[in-house]
């Protein structure tokens, strides 16, 4: 008898922290934390200090041109480029880089998160 109500103890003690962890689950699911952000647009984020500044002059082929020279000095071991790839990315292998990798750079340089982002500012600065 004293076996059977240890048991039922035990069972309404499970049953009990089950029901608290679910109430908890659902208020945790509920609650909605909201910020109050500043109204001011930040840069991508980059351990690259200086930041390039945009050129309200600046083309696409421009930075296109910029990208083929960066890839350029990845391939020949270029002391200059290497840093600006480690300073955007330090654990990338630059072993092989590709085009895509030196445009992504470029993009990080000038404060988008990728080479799309600035192709498509650039290209509203032509409109």
């Amino acid at each position: 008898m004293i076996h059977a109500g240890r048991r039922e103890n035990f069972g309404t003690t499970t049953l009990v922290l089950r029901q608290l962890v679910l109430q908890t689950h659902r208020e945790t699911q509920r609650a909605r934390v909201t910020f109050e952000l500043p109204a001011v647009s930040y840069p991508a984020h980059t351990a690259h200090h200086h930041l390039k500044p945009m050129k309200n002059d600046l083309t696409l082929d421009h930075v296109k041109k910029e990208a083929r020279d960066l890839l350029r000095g990845l391939q020949r071991r270029d002391p200059e480029a290497l840093r600006r790839c480690k300073a955007i990315d330090p654990l990338a292998d630059t072993a092989s880089p590709a085009l895509d990798y030196a445009r992504f750079i470029i993009a990080r340089e000038r404060g988008f998160t990728s080479w799309r982002k600035l192709k498509e500012h650039i290209e509203n600065l032509r409109r």
